[in-house]
């Protein structure tokens, strides 16, 4: 079985849902569940390769955005715009000299990339998992309550299309379910954490000097911003009961 992935950022980029995903389908190489894996992808920085080999993951690179956040000013709201035109044609070009090889094409989060490869695999009939990640963004409610009402059809339609809508939080199954999807087409998948099994005195922990194992410990995996709620996170930990130690794995966007 051949996969074509779709996701914003994948890695050598750190994001949770893209590490999360290579893992997956790491495992499922190895089991020989899967033969091959191509990934449609932007970039976290710009590098002058389009290409990169992960074993049998090919990705396949669309460009790099520097306007991946929501832009205020009119300029840069058109900036983002024409990335996001040049990218589209670069993602549809990148489709379908792939389509022909893979038998499922496995959209994650409802961003413009994933949308473009979602409505390639309507018009091309393959079948489509769509994965949705972050509630108050990815979901259809969300969609209709962001979204002028031109572009809702545009991105509501891979929801309505898809064979199964993978959700991976009880609020993201409920915001779909209201929107009115079937509830046999969604798959409340709670979203899983790979652990790598160390033992007591491994070299993984001592790698980390200043945490103390034998107290708990709150790990906070995935970018360091605003838009995931890490200074909500920081206040509420005054309120807990006892020394608790917060750990934080992953990129800062330098927030104060």
């Amino acid at each position: 079985m051949k996969i074509l992935v779709s996701i914003l950022k994948y890695p050598p980029d750190f994001t949770g849902a893209g590490l999360r995903t290579k893992q997956m389908y790491h495992n499922l190489l190895d089991r020989g569940a899967v033969d091959q894996v191509y990934v449609i992808t932007s970039r976290e920085h710009a590098a002058p390769k389009n290409r990169a080999e992960l074993g049998h993951q090919e990705i396949r690179y669309v460009g790099f955005n520097p306007y991946a956040e929501s832009q205020i000013t009119r300029l840069s709201k058109l900036k983002k715009a024409n990335f996001v035109l040049k990218a589209g044609i670069r993602t549809i070009i990148q489709y379908f000299k792939l389509f022909r090889n893979i038998d499922i094409v496995h959209t994650i989060d409802s961003s413009w990339l994933s949308t473009v490869v979602g409505w390639c695999a309507f018009f091309t009939g393959k079948p489509l998992i769509k994965e949705i990640v972050l509630l108050g963004a990815d979901d259809p409610l969300s969609i209709m309550r962001h979204k002028q009402f031109a572009l809702q059809h545009i991105f509501l339609l891979p929801f309505k299309y898809a064979n199964l809508v993978v959700a991976i939080s009880a609020g993201l199954q409920k915001a779909c379910l209201t929107y009115g999807l079937s509830e046999e087409k969604i798959w409340c998948r709670h979203n899983p954490i790979y652990v790598v099994q160390t033992e007591e005195n491994s070299a993984y922990q001592q790698s980390l000097p200043g945490v103390d194992f034998s107290r708990p410990l709150i790990l906070n995996v995935g970018r360091i911003s605003p838009r995931k709620n890490t200074r909500f996170l920081l206040e509420a930990a005054f309120y807990l009961q006892g020394k608790a130690q917060l750990l934080f794995v992953g990129p800062s966007d330098d927030i104060e």
